[in-house]
């Protein structure tokens, strides 16, 4: 690829801070579009990073995140304690209630480990 506006991925490198600026100041988000792999979950958002599935847990479930007092929660801090302890008040029933049985059980999958979360 001898275009130079072409991003080649190549895992043995960091992007560019200066070259994702740009993308940014151009409307395209680069780290938006990275997923991240959880290791200990400590740098990784719960509500805002790509960490479980193709979407942000924000944008998949926005009726709970608005529930949520602590948007910028790790995945860490939030898989400690049971996930409605955050929130402003319990998920009512019908959508509200289905959705957080939805995310309790998409989360029973997960186990964190010693390792670093990296993208």
């Amino acid at each position: 690829m001898d275009n130079p506006n072409w991003i080649v991925y190549d895992p043995t490198r960091i992007a560019n801070p200066i070259e994702v600026r740009k993308l940014k100041d151009k409307g395209f988000d680069f780290w938006s579009h990275c997923k991240k792999r959880v290791g200990n979950g400590i740098n990784t958002s719960f509500w805002s990073d790509c960490w479980l599935g193709d979407i942000p847990l924000k944008a998949k479930y926005p009726r709970l995140f608005a529930l949520e007092l602590e948007k910028d929660a790790t995945v860490a801090s939030k898989l400690q304690f049971p996930l409605e302890n955050s929130f402003r008040r319990s998920a009512r029933g019908g959508i509200e209630q289905h959705l957080m049985m939805d995310l309790i059980s998409t989360l029973d999958s997960i186990s964190l480990s010693n390792s670093c979360d990296h993208l």
